[in-house]
């Protein structure tokens, strides 16, 4: 009866490892195909891994390429602002050059309008000299005569009588002053300046100060003319007494000085008229040709410079795309580096939950 009772032990416990075995086989089947799946998985992450790093290493290339892009088109800005800086030092010389052209011409224009009304008046002066042959004659001398005049000092000038001071004085206030203004007027006129011109050019102040000295000149040799007659008249030997023979000799002398004062100064304002010759007609074409040729030089300039900014503009356009490219390509790198992240992160934990699997299936073997 034992022996039959051991039997039966026996077989249930047979049978009771045989199912064990059974679920043990069933478990590390089921062990295995999930240590399939995960080294397969492993493997698709290493792929997917090796591709993230390729797509990285190949995103900082570009990076790389992009920076030093960006870098050719930063110097390329700077290099067209230093040409557009020249260029305009350049347009604000020619503008400066074409004021001063159009100045002289409007110089130019001034003295031929000048030259047109002294060539209009001309024939009229002929008509006036033909009528008064005398008063032309006396200006002719008096323009040869200062020519060989000679300047004198102050301490050769005689002294003069206080009436004769004071009618100097106002006959000559306007002369005065155009000795010190006039230089500066007429220097503009200097290129048109000629030996053998036939026009003289001058201000009006200074021929109306000229005409006040000759006139005044004009009354005290008239009145020297008349205390000389005086002087040499028999009768005035036999009326006068013995003193009053050194008062007329006095203001003969005193209106001499007056007179050498009066065409000295008659003198200095001559040297204020300029012998000029009426520019022809091809010196004016050949300025206004020039001046033409300045204008269009500075449209071309013009022009040039529009072109510069216009490819600045261009360039900062291209430099900005380029900076929006480089955010865009950054920020995908930030994405790939945290997909890094959680991959590595993955595969760190996933093998350590492996690990005790991987040591069932000894069980039934043992």
């Amino acid at each position: 009866a034992e022996i039959h009772f051991l039997r039966k032990q026996n077989e249930a416990l047979s049978m009771m490892l045989e199912k064990g075995s059974k679920d043990k086989q069933k478990e590390s089947e089921k062990l295995r195909e999930s240590l399939a799946r995960k080294a397969e998985s492993l493997e698709q992450l290493q792929l997917e891994y090796t591709s993230v790093r390729e797509e990285n290493e190949r995103l900082q290339r570009d990076i790389i390429e992009k920076e030093r892009h960006n870098q050719e088109l930063t110097e390329e800005v700077c290099s067209s602002r230093q040409e557009l800086s020249r260029v305009q030092e350049e347009a604000k010389s020619r503008q400066q050059l074409l004021s001063q052209k159009d100045k002289l011409l409007q110089s130019l224009q001034m003295e031929l309008k000048v030259y047109e009304k002294l060539a209009e008046e001309h024939p009229r002066l002929q008509q006036d000299g033909s009528k008064c042959p005398e008063a032309s004659d006396n200006s002719f001398d008096l323009f040869e005569s200062t020519q060989a005049m000679a300047p004198k000092s102050a301490s050769e000038t005689p002294l003069l009588s206080g009436t004769d001071v004071d009618s100097l004085s106002c006959d000559s206030t306007s002369s005065a002053t155009s000795p010190t203004s006039m230089p500066c007027l007429v220097a503009g006129h200097h290129m048109w300046a000629s030996k053998s011109g036939h026009h003289m050019l001058g201000l009006i102040e200074d021929y109306d100060a000229l005409y006040k000295q000759i006139s005044w000149g004009q009354t005290l040799l008239a009145k020297m003319d008349v205390q000389t007659q005086e002087a040499l008249s028999p009768t005035s030997h036999k009326l006068g007494p013995k003193g009053s023979s050194s008062v007329p000799l006095s203001k003969f002398l005193s209106s001499m000085n007056t007179a050498k004062l009066v065409l000295e100064k008659a003198s200095r304002l001559l040297k204020l008229f300029w012998r000029v010759s009426v520019p022809t007609n091809g010196q004016c074409s050949l300025h206004c040709e020039q001046i033409g040729e300045m204008k269009a030089e500075n449209t071309k300039l013009h022009k040039k410079l529009f072109e510069q900014e216009k490819k600045l503009q261009n360039t900062a356009k291209l430099l900005q795309q380029s900076k929006h490219q480089e955010k865009v390509i950054f920020d995908q790198l930030v994405i790939t580096h945290q997909v890094l992240r959680k991959a590595r992160g993955n595969l760190e934990l996933r093998p350590g939950a492996t690990r005790p699997g991987a040591s069932s299936p000894s069980r039934p073997g043992s």
